[in-house]
């Protein structure tokens, strides 16, 4: 309610004239027609899909797999947490953008599970918490920043509305 009141007191109309409504159709027709951009809302689905895929079986990973317990999935769901939050502030805003700065992060996103699933000490899986966090919070900062950087202005909405349609479908 507070962010309703404050969005409807501090935000502005739209400076862009209204344009008439095209059909929902048309309109993802002509998104995936952007030179890249097709290649960018796939690569973001299969990384969502990759990303949120974790975050539903880690906990059972942990339990199972490692036969953790609440303080186990506790202190790596930190790391994780840590990684995710630092990492876009510190790294993210270093990064070139251009279609090869998602392969580094996408590697240490690998990495990451890799070292998770070795099941070989406490210490690698820990940081490979923090490695996959880090990478998920970069990924997550990076694909929508491209995409927008590579989207015409009068088609944003309707590309961030696809990117978060096929995270839904993913």
């Amino acid at each position: 309610f507070l962010g309703l009141l404050f969005a409807f007191f501090t935000l502005k109309s739209s400076p862009f004239k209204k344009e008439k409504k095209e059909s929902t159709l048309n309109s993802l027709k002509s998104i995936w027609k952007i030179p890249h951009l097709a290649n960018m809302l796939a690569l973001s689905f299969i990384m969502r899909l990759s990303i949120d895929g974790f975050f539903e079986f880690y906990p059972a990973f942990l339990t199972a797999a490692l036969e953790g317990n609440s303080s186990s999935i506790i202190f790596n769901n930190l790391l994780l947490t840590i990684g995710i939050t630092l990492a876009p502030i510190l790294i993210a805003p270093k990064i070139n953008q251009h279609h090869l700065s998602f392969f580094i992060p996408s590697l240490f996103f690998t990495l990451g599970l890799s070292g998770i699933a070795s099941y070989s000490s406490v210490y690698l899986i820990g940081f490979s918490f923090f490695l996959t966090g880090s990478s998920i919070g970069v990924l997550t900062t990076l694909i929508p920043a491209f995409v927008s950087k590579h989207t015409p202005q009068n088609k944003q909405g309707a590309v961030m509305g696809s990117m978060d349609s096929l995270r839904s479908l993913g």
